[in-house]
């Protein structure tokens, strides 16, 4: 069994998509690579099949999510950053120049 690291994390799907915002549209993964799968299949496969959103303040949703662009982000955090902490973000999931996922440290 593999290390488990809750994270939590804020998508944009690119330019065809409104800013996030932190308070409403932050999610909550049971790991990175949970977060990662999420990214991916938003990107992919968004446009065909519902994409599930673990939303901390609000409730779940399944949504389509069409006409995701290259642009796309998921902004990680190793604690809830609507809490009343440093919000600084922790790694930054982003498509790269071949189409595949990238994870950069923010």
């Amino acid at each position: 069994m593999g290390y488990v690291m809750r994270v939590w994390a804020l998508w944009h799907g690119g330019a065809s998509y409104a800013a996030p915002y932190v308070s409403e549209d932050v999610e909550t993964f049971a790991s990175i690579s949970e977060a990662r799968e999420a990214f991916t299949d938003r990107y992919s496969s968004g446009h065909g099949f519902f994409q599930t959103f673990n939303y901390v303040n609000r409730e779940q949703d399944h949504a389509l999510t069409p006409a995701v662009s290259d642009d796309c982000t998921m902004t990680l955090w190793l604690y809830d950053p609507t809490e009343d902490t440093d919000p600084y973000p922790w790694k930054i999931l982003s498509i790269g120049a071949r189409g595949g996922v990238r994870l950069d440290h923010a």
